[in-house]
């Protein structure tokens, strides 16, 4: 499910350029309203973009996407992007539970990381979602894998080929999965850097944002 969210909105960098727009989002998870501001040089999506990342996240199935931050004033078109996603898994946008509770249940799996087999499957699922979802076939080759949990997070990360016609580049994406306010946030950082390094700069990066996300109080 982590790698399906990363391979749904890969896409972005196809078609927006971001521009400047509100500081703060906010959203909502079954009874709880967060807020987060954007991190330095991003801004929300407006007007096409938005209807942009609207078909995009259509496209990933297993998660609710709750806010994009993209970078002010920069065209991604045909390149790989540098911007931010905020989600839920789909089958845990219900679920109340402590960080512990979600890290404990994730570390299997981002311990041993996916097969072969299961990569296969998921870039295939994703491929077929997508292109669905936009009308227009994309293809993935490469790599995400679970990295691993820590106190905070469990990660991912990796960098994915992506081909859309005559378009072709690398996207590099870090990724923290965690709980704030007793309901899961994952947040995905991307970047056009796919060295291991930047890769790992990535889920640090967004980590840190997931640490200034906020409830909002109820009045």
């Amino acid at each position: 499910m982590m790698m399906k969210a990363i391979l749904s909105t890969v896409g972005i960098a196809i078609a927006l350029a971001p521009s400047a727009s509100p500081e703060i989002a906010q959203f909502r998870i079954n009874g709880v309203d967060f807020e987060v501001a954007a991190p330095p040089q991003s801004c929300l999506p407006n007007g096409h973009q938005v209807d942009a990342m609207q078909l995009l996240a259509a496209g990933d199935r297993d998660n609710v996407t709750h806010v994009t931050f993209l970078t002010c004033g920069e065209n991604v078109t045909g390149k790989a992007g540098r911007y931010w996603l905020v989600k839920t898994v789909t089958a845990l946008l219900s679920v109340d539970m402590t960080r512990e509770e979600l890290l404990i249940a994730l570390t299997p799996t981002f311990n041993a990381g996916y097969t072969v087999e299961e990569t296969a499957k998921i870039l295939e699922n994703a491929e077929a979602n997508v292109s669905s979802a936009l009308g227009a076939k994309v293809e993935y080759a490469g790599d995400v894998q679970p990295r691993g949990v820590d106190k905070t997070c469990a990660y991912v990360g990796g960098a994915i080929q992506v081909t859309a016609g005559t378009l072709k580049y690398d996207q590099a994406v870090g990724g923290c999965l965690t709980v704030v306010g007793r309901r899961q946030i994952t947040v995905y950082r991307y970047g056009n850097k796919t060295d291991s390094a930047s890769i790992i700069a990535l889920m640090q990066e967004a980590r840190d944002f997931a640490a200034t996300i906020k409830v909002v109080p109820k009045n």
